[in-house]
Protein backbone atom coordinates (compact mmCIF):
# COMPACT_ATOMS: atom_id res chain seq x y z
CA UNK A 1 0.00 0.00 0.00
CA UNK A 2 1.27 3.51 -0.81
CA UNK A 3 1.92 5.92 2.06
CA UNK A 4 -0.75 8.47 2.80
CA UNK A 5 0.07 11.98 1.57
CA UNK A 6 -0.29 14.95 3.85
CA UNK A 7 -3.29 17.03 2.70
CA UNK A 8 -1.32 20.28 3.11
CA UNK A 9 1.59 19.23 0.96
CA UNK A 10 2.95 16.67 -1.44
CA UNK A 11 4.93 14.97 1.32
CA UNK A 12 4.15 11.66 2.98
CA UNK A 13 2.73 11.32 6.44
CA UNK A 14 6.15 10.14 7.68
CA UNK A 15 7.80 13.52 6.96
CA UNK A 16 6.90 14.83 10.40
CA UNK A 17 7.88 17.84 12.46
CA UNK A 18 9.65 15.43 14.82
CA UNK A 19 11.69 13.91 11.98
CA UNK A 20 12.63 17.35 10.62
CA UNK A 21 13.69 18.47 14.11
CA UNK A 22 15.87 15.33 14.47
CA UNK A 23 17.56 15.99 11.12
CA UNK A 24 18.21 19.64 11.98
CA UNK A 25 19.69 18.59 15.34
CA UNK A 26 21.87 15.95 13.66
CA UNK A 27 23.13 18.62 11.24
CA UNK A 28 23.96 21.08 14.03
CA UNK A 29 20.99 23.34 13.22
CA UNK A 30 22.77 24.89 10.27
CA UNK A 31 22.63 24.79 6.49
CA UNK A 32 24.97 22.08 5.26
CA UNK A 33 25.77 24.13 2.14
CA UNK A 34 25.94 27.80 3.27
CA UNK A 35 26.42 27.40 7.04
CA UNK A 36 23.47 29.64 7.89
CA UNK A 37 21.58 29.01 11.13
CA UNK A 38 18.27 30.67 10.28
CA UNK A 39 15.41 29.93 7.86
CA UNK A 40 16.21 26.22 7.70
CA UNK A 41 14.46 23.50 5.70
CA UNK A 42 14.94 19.75 5.54
CA UNK A 43 15.54 18.56 1.98
CA UNK A 44 15.19 15.14 0.32
CA UNK A 45 18.62 14.61 -1.27
CA UNK A 46 17.37 12.26 -3.99
CA UNK A 47 14.24 14.34 -4.64
CA UNK A 48 11.97 11.40 -3.70
CA UNK A 49 9.47 12.75 -1.20
CA UNK A 50 8.53 9.20 -0.23
CA UNK A 51 12.10 8.41 0.88
CA UNK A 52 12.23 9.72 4.45
CA UNK A 53 15.31 7.76 5.53
CA UNK A 54 17.62 9.96 7.57
CA UNK A 55 20.51 9.34 5.15
CA UNK A 56 18.35 10.91 2.40
CA UNK A 57 17.58 14.07 4.40
CA UNK A 58 19.75 17.16 4.84
CA UNK A 59 19.35 20.54 6.52
CA UNK A 60 19.61 23.48 4.14
CA UNK A 61 18.59 27.13 4.32
CA UNK A 62 15.67 28.49 2.33
CA UNK A 63 18.10 30.51 0.18
CA UNK A 64 19.88 27.34 -0.95
CA UNK A 65 16.61 25.39 -1.24
CA UNK A 66 15.29 27.91 -3.83
CA UNK A 67 18.15 27.06 -6.20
Amino acid sequence: MLPKLNARSRYTHGFTVKLKREIKTRDGNKCQRYGKTTDLDVHHIDGDRLNNESKNLITICKEYHKR
